[in-house]
């Protein structure tokens, strides 16, 4: 496999705050972040690199409206069949009344058009995210 492809990238167009947290983590893991024009190109981007590659894509957005224009992206790959996996930040409980512009339902929005929508949590993130990946790269059922 050419170097190009066996490299881990991470595709995206992050906001503030945890988003960018995420990016700072991934490239602290040796993982290089590739900055997109928007969120749904970059969804193209991660998942056509998941075909490519062979492991799921990866494509980071922001909350709410980030997570909205990303849904394109994420219907082309679910219904082309190439594996991706969409992370996007939340607004945490605490700030619910604070932030009421970038609250949407995103588990429910984004249901129809995945495999599997859900949160990280604090249990066992490091499972999750493991069962992810290896559900992105499942065959179609």
């Amino acid at each position: 496999m050419p170097r190009s492809l066996a490299e881990t990238l991470v595709f995206g167009l992050p906001g503030g705050g945890p988003n960018l947290e995420m990016v700072g983590a991934a490239v602290a893991a040796g993982m290089r972040f590739v900055l997109v024009h928007g969120e749904t190109a970059g969804c193209i981007m991660a998942s056509t690199y998941g075909l490519l590659s062979g492991a799921p894509g990866v494509c980071l957005v922001t909350r709410g409206p980030g997570l909205m224009s990303a849904l394109n992206g994420v219907a082309q790959a679910t219904l082309d069949r190439f594996p991706l996996v969409l992370v996007s930040d939340r607004v945490p409980e605490i700030q619910r009344a604070r932030v009421p512009h970038q609250r949407l339902p995103q588990l429910e929005v984004t249901r129809p058009v995945t495999k599997w929508s859900g949160t990280l949590g604090r249990r066992d993130p490091a499972a999750v995210v493991a069962a992810a990946l290896a559900l992105a790269a499942a065959p179609p059922a």
